[in-house]
């Protein structure tokens, strides 16, 4: 598949997986802002870690002379470091710690300005730079490189399986299930 195409994919995917946070939020589900955040958290990281591998310097290398472009993937980096930074403390929180969801909220808007800058300037200005045989070989290093990321984890985010109606489906509770019956894994 395309690189820009798997991206994009996956900016929906979190797109979608914010959506499920904010629905388990209103619910009030017990454990459930907390999975998700988990998911939302490994996506992010396999999603920057093969952008940050194959698809930024494949660009940078194509754009010597291209300042902005070369600017462009600078500041994509950055993002990501500031999005690695609050991952990190998301997933050493608890749900029920009081600034868990203001985190999750500020990961969302800095997710959010990182898709729309790189979908609407970065992504355009690497359909130019590479070729489609470029873009494909790309594509195919990264599903191969994020295969490898979750076989390492050895954990597939929990809602990727499901469609989106599964993704904002209530849950069961479990057998003891209080408050401290959430794992932190």
């Amino acid at each position: 598949m395309n690189v820009i195409e798997l991206l994009k994919k996956d900016h929906r995917n979190v797109s979608e997986l914010f959506a499920a946070y904010e629905t388990a939020k209103e619910n009030e589900e017990e454990g459930a802002r907390q999975e998700i955040a988990r998911d939302i958290c490994l996506e992010l990281t396999a999603h920057a870690k093969v952008e940050e591998e194959l698809f930024y310097p494949a660009v940078d290398a194509k754009a010597k002379g291209d300042e902005d472009t070369q600017e462009k993937v600078k500041e994509a980096d950055e993002e990501h470091r500031l999005i690695k930074a609050l991952v990190t403390e998301i997933e050493e929180m608890d749900e029920d710690h009081e600034h868990f969801d203001a985190k999750v909220k500020v990961l969302k808007d800095l997710v959010e300005h990182h898709v729309e800058e790189e979908e609407g300037e970065l992504m355009p200005k690497a359909k130019k730079l590479l070729t489609s045989v470029e873009l494909e070989k790309i594509g195919t290093e990264v599903e191969a490189r994020k295969e490898k990321l979750k076989a390492k984890t050895g954990k597939e985010t929990s809602r990727s399986k499901g469609s989106a109606s599964d993704r904002n489906a209530p849950r069961l509770a479990t057998a003891g299930g209080g408050k401290g019956s959430a794992s932190r894994r």
